[in-house]
Protein backbone atom coordinates (compact mmCIF):
# COMPACT_ATOMS: atom_id res chain seq x y z
CA UNK A 1 0.00 0.00 0.00
CA UNK A 2 2.83 2.43 0.73
CA UNK A 3 4.28 2.10 -2.77
CA UNK A 4 0.87 2.62 -4.40
CA UNK A 5 0.25 5.66 -2.22
CA UNK A 6 3.60 7.21 -3.14
CA UNK A 7 3.03 6.58 -6.84
CA UNK A 8 -0.48 8.09 -6.76
CA UNK A 9 0.74 11.11 -4.81
CA UNK A 10 3.56 11.84 -7.24
CA UNK A 11 1.17 11.55 -10.18
CA UNK A 12 -1.14 14.13 -8.60
CA UNK A 13 1.80 16.36 -7.75
CA UNK A 14 2.78 16.49 -11.41
CA UNK A 15 -0.73 17.68 -12.32
CA UNK A 16 -0.91 20.36 -9.65
CA UNK A 17 2.71 21.51 -9.66
CA UNK A 18 2.97 25.30 -9.84
CA UNK A 19 4.55 27.01 -12.81
CA UNK A 20 7.83 28.64 -11.94
CA UNK A 21 11.55 28.52 -12.37
CA UNK A 22 13.48 25.29 -12.31
CA UNK A 23 14.77 26.19 -8.89
CA UNK A 24 11.21 26.60 -7.52
CA UNK A 25 10.16 23.25 -9.00
CA UNK A 26 13.24 21.56 -7.54
CA UNK A 27 12.54 22.98 -4.09
CA UNK A 28 8.86 21.91 -4.29
CA UNK A 29 9.89 18.38 -5.21
CA UNK A 30 12.36 18.22 -2.33
CA UNK A 31 9.67 19.32 0.12
CA UNK A 32 7.20 16.84 -1.37
CA UNK A 33 9.71 14.01 -1.09
CA UNK A 34 10.28 14.76 2.58
CA UNK A 35 6.51 14.75 3.17
CA UNK A 36 6.12 11.39 1.40
CA UNK A 37 8.65 9.82 3.78
CA UNK A 38 6.36 10.62 6.69
CA UNK A 39 3.12 9.28 5.13
CA UNK A 40 1.60 6.46 7.23
CA UNK A 41 1.18 2.94 5.95
CA UNK A 42 -2.40 2.06 4.89
CA UNK A 43 -3.83 -0.90 6.78
CA UNK A 44 -6.48 -3.17 5.19
CA UNK A 45 -10.03 -2.06 5.86
CA UNK A 46 -12.32 -4.31 7.98
CA UNK A 47 -14.59 -4.96 5.01
CA UNK A 48 -11.75 -6.24 2.85
CA UNK A 49 -10.42 -8.51 5.62
CA UNK A 50 -13.86 -10.01 6.32
CA UNK A 51 -14.47 -10.64 2.65
CA UNK A 52 -11.12 -12.39 2.30
CA UNK A 53 -11.83 -14.65 5.30
CA UNK A 54 -15.29 -15.56 4.03
CA UNK A 55 -13.95 -16.34 0.60
CA UNK A 56 -11.24 -18.59 2.10
CA UNK A 57 -13.76 -20.57 4.19
CA UNK A 58 -16.24 -21.09 1.34
CA UNK A 59 -14.41 -24.06 -0.22
CA UNK A 60 -11.08 -25.77 0.31
CA UNK A 61 -10.62 -26.36 -3.42
CA UNK A 62 -10.84 -22.66 -4.24
CA UNK A 63 -8.85 -21.45 -1.19
CA UNK A 64 -5.61 -21.29 -3.11
CA UNK A 65 -7.17 -19.31 -5.94
CA UNK A 66 -9.01 -16.98 -3.56
CA UNK A 67 -5.90 -16.39 -1.48
CA UNK A 68 -3.95 -15.49 -4.59
CA UNK A 69 -6.66 -13.19 -5.87
CA UNK A 70 -7.54 -11.48 -2.59
CA UNK A 71 -4.25 -9.53 -2.12
CA UNK A 72 -4.55 -8.14 -5.61
CA UNK A 73 -8.09 -7.07 -4.87
CA UNK A 74 -7.13 -5.53 -1.54
CA UNK A 75 -4.17 -3.72 -3.01
CA UNK A 76 -6.29 -2.43 -5.88
CA UNK A 77 -8.97 -1.17 -3.52
CA UNK A 78 -6.40 0.44 -1.25
CA UNK A 79 -4.69 2.11 -4.21
CA UNK A 80 -8.00 3.43 -5.46
CA UNK A 81 -9.15 4.74 -2.09
CA UNK A 82 -5.96 5.89 -0.44
CA UNK A 83 -5.18 8.74 -2.85
CA UNK A 84 -8.59 10.27 -2.19
CA UNK A 85 -7.88 10.44 1.54
CA UNK A 86 -4.55 12.18 0.90
CA UNK A 87 -5.51 14.07 -2.26
CA UNK A 88 -5.05 17.84 -2.64
CA UNK A 89 -8.75 18.27 -1.81
CA UNK A 90 -8.05 17.98 1.91
CA UNK A 91 -5.88 21.14 1.76
CA UNK A 92 -2.64 19.53 2.94
CA UNK A 93 -0.94 19.36 -0.44
CA UNK A 94 -3.33 21.48 -2.49
CA UNK A 95 -2.32 24.11 -5.03
CA UNK A 96 -3.77 26.81 -2.79
CA UNK A 97 -1.59 25.76 0.13
CA UNK A 98 1.53 25.75 -2.05
CA UNK A 99 0.59 29.17 -3.46
CA UNK A 100 0.06 30.51 0.07
CA UNK A 101 3.50 29.27 1.12
CA UNK A 102 5.02 30.90 -1.97
CA UNK A 103 3.29 34.22 -1.27
CA UNK A 104 4.61 34.27 2.29
CA UNK A 105 8.12 34.34 0.86
CA UNK A 106 7.41 37.31 -1.44
CA UNK A 107 8.37 40.90 -0.44
CA UNK A 108 5.73 42.78 1.50
CA UNK A 109 3.85 45.25 -0.74
CA UNK A 110 4.29 48.92 0.10
CA UNK A 111 1.82 50.63 2.44
CA UNK A 112 0.91 54.31 2.13
CA UNK A 113 0.16 57.04 4.67
CA UNK A 114 -1.25 60.47 3.81
CA UNK A 115 0.23 63.64 5.36
CA UNK A 116 -1.62 66.94 5.16
CA UNK A 117 -0.14 70.37 5.81
CA UNK A 118 -1.64 72.66 8.46
CA UNK A 119 1.20 75.09 9.32
CA UNK A 120 4.96 75.48 8.84
CA UNK A 121 6.84 72.77 10.73
CA UNK A 122 3.64 71.55 12.42
CA UNK A 123 5.12 68.14 13.39
CA UNK A 124 2.68 66.54 10.95
CA UNK A 125 5.01 66.06 8.00
CA UNK A 126 6.84 63.06 6.60
CA UNK A 127 10.27 64.02 7.97
CA UNK A 128 8.83 64.27 11.48
CA UNK A 129 7.08 60.90 11.00
CA UNK A 130 10.37 59.25 10.05
CA UNK A 131 12.29 61.01 12.85
CA UNK A 132 9.88 59.62 15.46
CA UNK A 133 9.70 56.14 13.89
CA UNK A 134 6.02 56.48 12.98
CA UNK A 135 5.35 58.53 16.15
CA UNK A 136 6.38 55.64 18.40
CA UNK A 137 9.64 57.14 19.71
CA UNK A 138 10.97 60.55 20.83
CA UNK A 139 12.17 62.74 17.99
CA UNK A 140 15.71 62.05 16.78
CA UNK A 141 17.34 63.86 13.89
CA UNK A 142 16.78 61.33 11.05
CA UNK A 143 20.12 62.17 9.43
CA UNK A 144 21.94 61.39 12.70
CA UNK A 145 19.97 58.15 13.21
CA UNK A 146 20.62 57.10 9.61
CA UNK A 147 16.97 56.88 8.58
CA UNK A 148 17.38 59.77 6.14
CA UNK A 149 20.55 61.05 4.48
CA UNK A 150 21.29 64.68 3.62
CA UNK A 151 24.06 65.57 1.18
CA UNK A 152 25.27 68.95 -0.09
CA UNK A 153 27.30 70.29 -2.99
CA UNK A 154 29.54 71.91 -0.31
CA UNK A 155 29.33 73.11 3.30
CA UNK A 156 30.72 76.36 4.67
CA UNK A 157 28.68 76.65 7.87
CA UNK A 158 26.95 73.96 9.93
CA UNK A 159 26.43 70.30 9.06
CA UNK A 160 24.01 68.55 6.65
CA UNK A 161 21.89 67.30 9.57
CA UNK A 162 20.85 70.91 10.31
CA UNK A 163 18.56 70.81 7.29
CA UNK A 164 16.29 68.38 9.17
CA UNK A 165 16.62 69.94 12.63
CA UNK A 166 13.55 70.86 14.68
CA UNK A 167 15.24 74.01 15.92
CA UNK A 168 16.40 76.81 13.66
CA UNK A 169 20.16 76.78 13.12
CA UNK A 170 22.79 78.15 10.76
CA UNK A 171 23.57 76.21 7.60
CA UNK A 172 24.82 77.28 4.19
CA UNK A 173 26.99 76.07 1.34
CA UNK A 174 30.09 77.69 -0.10
CA UNK A 175 29.80 80.58 -2.53
CA UNK A 176 29.60 78.34 -5.59
CA UNK A 177 27.07 78.55 -8.48
CA UNK A 178 24.36 75.86 -8.72
CA UNK A 179 24.71 74.86 -5.07
CA UNK A 180 22.30 72.17 -3.88
CA UNK A 181 21.03 70.17 -0.91
CA UNK A 182 19.61 66.66 -1.35
CA UNK A 183 17.41 64.56 0.94
CA UNK A 184 17.47 60.77 0.51
CA UNK A 185 14.48 59.10 2.23
CA UNK A 186 16.02 55.64 1.91
CA UNK A 187 15.48 52.59 -0.33
CA UNK A 188 12.23 51.55 1.40
CA UNK A 189 10.44 54.91 1.09
CA UNK A 190 8.95 57.03 -1.69
CA UNK A 191 6.68 60.07 -1.64
CA UNK A 192 4.09 61.55 -3.97
CA UNK A 193 4.52 65.16 -2.79
CA UNK A 194 1.69 67.65 -2.31
CA UNK A 195 3.60 70.54 -0.69
CA UNK A 196 6.89 71.30 1.05
CA UNK A 197 8.34 73.76 3.58
CA UNK A 198 11.72 75.53 3.76
CA UNK A 199 13.41 77.60 6.47
CA UNK A 200 16.07 80.27 5.96
CA UNK A 201 19.40 79.25 7.48
CA UNK A 202 20.58 82.54 9.03
CA UNK A 203 19.51 84.61 12.06
CA UNK A 204 19.32 87.64 9.76
CA UNK A 205 17.76 88.29 6.36
CA UNK A 206 20.85 88.43 4.15
CA UNK A 207 21.64 85.80 1.49
CA UNK A 208 18.06 84.53 1.37
CA UNK A 209 17.02 82.10 -1.33
CA UNK A 210 15.38 83.69 -4.37
CA UNK A 211 15.59 81.46 -7.46
CA UNK A 212 15.65 77.66 -7.25
CA UNK A 213 14.15 74.35 -8.40
CA UNK A 214 12.63 71.58 -6.33
CA UNK A 215 13.49 68.28 -8.02
CA UNK A 216 12.61 64.64 -7.40
CA UNK A 217 14.38 61.42 -8.31
CA UNK A 218 14.11 57.68 -7.82
CA UNK A 219 17.81 56.90 -8.19
CA UNK A 220 19.60 60.17 -7.33
CA UNK A 221 20.84 60.55 -10.92
CA UNK A 222 17.90 61.38 -13.19
CA UNK A 223 15.92 64.33 -11.84
CA UNK A 224 12.36 65.52 -12.46
CA UNK A 225 11.38 69.15 -12.01
CA UNK A 226 8.61 69.38 -9.40
CA UNK A 227 8.42 73.16 -8.90
CA UNK A 228 10.36 76.13 -10.26
CA UNK A 229 10.71 79.33 -8.23
CA UNK A 230 11.67 82.62 -9.88
CA UNK A 231 12.55 85.91 -8.17
CA UNK A 232 10.70 85.25 -4.92
CA UNK A 233 12.21 88.25 -3.15
CA UNK A 234 11.06 88.55 0.46
CA UNK A 235 9.52 85.08 0.91
CA UNK A 236 12.45 83.76 2.99
CA UNK A 237 13.84 87.25 3.63
CA UNK A 238 14.05 87.29 7.43
CA UNK A 239 15.54 85.69 10.54
CA UNK A 240 15.05 81.94 10.03
CA UNK A 241 11.99 82.78 7.91
CA UNK A 242 9.78 79.85 6.76
CA UNK A 243 7.36 79.32 3.93
CA UNK A 244 5.35 76.44 2.37
CA UNK A 245 4.58 75.91 -1.33
CA UNK A 246 2.00 73.56 -2.86
CA UNK A 247 2.95 71.08 -5.55
CA UNK A 248 -0.43 70.86 -7.24
CA UNK A 249 -2.10 70.89 -10.67
CA UNK A 250 0.10 71.84 -13.59
CA UNK A 251 3.18 70.09 -12.18
CA UNK A 252 4.81 66.83 -13.31
CA UNK A 253 3.33 65.06 -10.26
CA UNK A 254 -0.09 64.93 -11.94
CA UNK A 255 0.80 61.37 -12.96
CA UNK A 256 1.09 60.44 -9.26
CA UNK A 257 4.80 59.70 -9.56
CA UNK A 258 6.63 58.98 -6.32
CA UNK A 259 10.21 59.93 -5.47
CA UNK A 260 12.87 58.76 -3.05
CA UNK A 261 15.22 61.76 -3.44
CA UNK A 262 14.41 65.46 -3.23
CA UNK A 263 16.82 68.24 -4.15
CA UNK A 264 16.84 72.02 -3.72
CA UNK A 265 18.96 73.41 -6.55
CA UNK A 266 19.79 77.13 -6.49
CA UNK A 267 19.64 78.31 -10.12
CA UNK A 268 20.63 81.98 -9.67
CA UNK A 269 22.22 84.27 -7.09
CA UNK A 270 20.64 84.90 -3.68
CA UNK A 271 19.33 88.18 -2.28
CA UNK A 272 22.89 89.47 -1.69
CA UNK A 273 23.94 88.61 -5.24
CA UNK A 274 26.04 85.68 -4.03
CA UNK A 275 25.89 81.91 -4.49
CA UNK A 276 25.54 80.76 -0.88
CA UNK A 277 22.60 78.37 -0.52
CA UNK A 278 21.28 79.20 2.95
CA UNK A 279 18.72 76.75 4.40
CA UNK A 280 18.24 75.03 7.76
CA UNK A 281 14.80 73.47 7.53
CA UNK A 282 12.95 71.09 5.21
CA UNK A 283 9.61 69.29 5.53
CA UNK A 284 7.45 67.58 2.94
CA UNK A 285 3.83 66.41 2.78
CA UNK A 286 1.88 64.06 0.56
CA UNK A 287 1.53 60.30 0.29
CA UNK A 288 4.33 58.23 1.80
CA UNK A 289 4.94 54.65 0.66
CA UNK A 290 6.95 52.41 2.99
CA UNK A 291 8.01 48.77 2.84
Amino acid sequence: PREYLIEAFLERLKKYELKGTERDIHENRKRSASLVQHLPLIAPTPSSSSSSSSSSSSSSSSSSSSSSSTPSTASASSSSTSPSSNSPSNGEFSVDSIKAAHLRLMPRPPQSVMFEYSSDFDNKGIIYWIATNCRTEPWTNPHVSGRVKVTASSIEKGSPSELLSLQASELWTKDVPASWLTIDLGPDRAVIPSCYTLRHGMPYKSDSLRVWDLQGSLNGEQWTLLKRHKELEGVLHGKFATHTWPIGPGTPTNNAQSFRFFRILQTARNSNNRNFLVLSGFEIYGELFER
